[in-house]
């Protein structure tokens, strides 16, 4: 869960006048399991889970999790 206030408050104090551009990616909501294929969407949900459950985004091998609509790839 992102903590909007510390963000803002990040963002909203900048050092230079430039302006950035920033997209804020929910991961627990980027991943849709109707799309997937290969596994029932029960277990494509499940995997999902267990990787963002585990923070699998700070494992040292995640390649490809959540990235294509084939969960039997991950």
């Amino acid at each position: 869960m992102i903590d909007s206030n510390r963000f803002l408050k990040t963002v909203s104090t900048p050092t230079r006048s430039d302006t950035a551009k920033v997209k804020i990616k929910d991961d627990n909501k980027s991943f849709n399991c109707k799309k997937a294929t290969g596994i029932p969407k029960k277990e494509c949900k499940a995997l999902v889970a267990l990787y963002d459950d585990t923070k699998g985004a700070k494992w040292t091998n995640n390649t490809g999790w959540k990235e294509t609509n084939s969960p039997c790839d991950w």
